[in-house]
């Protein structure tokens, strides 16, 4: 067991904080408007990195999708990443109740960090299940033991 001194694989620096989620409105691309809650998470009061998660038409719906999860590139490697989709994750299993299915479809800005994305959520239990627009899943329970 480590001791309160040795980091663990999901520590983060205690100067490290998240914001209440905010709920809004989110313009797609394609120009549709989506309902959206917004996660910041910030380093020493200053914000370094973000989610946007698209909400389904009706809370008790179980599939949210991650439209964008980000850390400053200083940032990355510390944790952080982990530590804001945990975050998502249990917020979106309040929300929907005894499951919940998120998806994260992975359009970086830039292409050469598609596959380092995609290593990302797989390493955090998410499945590839569309290739060529990177998508990939994940179904949290909140009892698996009421699955079995």
């Amino acid at each position: 067991m480590p001791d309160d001194n040795q980091e663990t694989e999901h520590t983060v620096p205690p100067n490290v904080s998240l914001s209440p989620p905010e709920d809004g409105n989110y313009m797609l691309t394609n120009g549709d408007i989506k309902r959206a809650t917004f996660f910041n998470i910030n380093e020493d009061n200053k914000p370094v990195g973000k989610a946007i998660i698209i909400r389904p038409p009706h809370d008790d719906q179980f599939l949210y999708v991650i439209h964008q999860l980000t850390i400053n590139p200083e940032n990355r490697n510390s944790n952080l990443g982990k530590r804001l989709l945990g975050e998502v994750e249990k917020w979106a299993l309040q929300k929907a109740g005894d499951a919940v299915v998120i998806e994260a479809i992975i359009e970086p800005d830039n292409p050469n960090d598609k596959e380092r994305l995609l290593k990302f959520y797989q390493n955090q239990g998410y499945e590839l299940i569309e290739r060529d627009i990177s998508r990939v899943s994940k179904t949290i329970y909140k009892d698996f033991n009421n699955y079995l």
